[in-house]
């Protein structure tokens, strides 16, 4: 019986493609974005739960490897695979979902877009459901991966929210 390897020449490349081009991207908004974020929010109201800048780096780096670990994952499905429909369908949505994430930081740091900020993300956590809850059935540990991300959106919309309401 031949049985198929567990990862293929392929999955070895794709692997660190995934894993290190998300972070990049993150990192290429961050710095786009840092006069925004050096600059009018600092002076915002913020609530007393909004962590220190640091710290969003750090979640956001993990985040983007979590995700590039769920584009991996997705992905390395090969014609033939259970689920290879959906398979096409969640890559869509995700990389739907991923250009949305990355534009976020443009409409709240750099146009001050505080409320299309906040509906903004509220479509982004819809998707990240909507690709947890139709992963999940093809790939558990694909599905886990974006849960981190979920909470953290989930957060963002509060921290959002509350930095729109108080705006001047």
């Amino acid at each position: 019986m031949i049985t198929k390897p567990m990862f293929t020449r392929r999955d070895l490349i794709l692997l660190p493609a995934c894993i290190l081009t998300l972070p990049v991207l993150g990192a290429l908004v961050g710095y786009a974005t840092r006069p925004g974020v050096d600059g009018w929010y600092q002076t915002a109201m913020k609530s007393a739960l909004t962590p220190p800048d640091y710290v969003f780096g750090i979640v956001w780096s993990v985040l983007y490897l979590l995700m590039g670990f769920y584009l991996w994952r997705i992905a390395r499905r090969a014609p033939g695979d259970s689920g290879y429909d959906s398979r096409r369908f969640l890559l869509r949505l995700f990389i739907a979902q991923l250009i949305a994430n990355l534009a976020w930081s443009f409409i709240f740091f750099q146009m001050q877009a505080l409320w299309l900020a906040v509906v903004w993300i509220i479509g982004l956590i819809a998707a990240v459901g909507v690709l947890i809850k139709r992963t999940y059935r093809l790939d558990r540990w694909a599905a886990l991966a974006l849960a981190p991300l979920l909470g953290w959106m989930c957060f963002a919309l509060y921290l959002s929210t509350f930095v729109a309401m108080h705006a001047s």
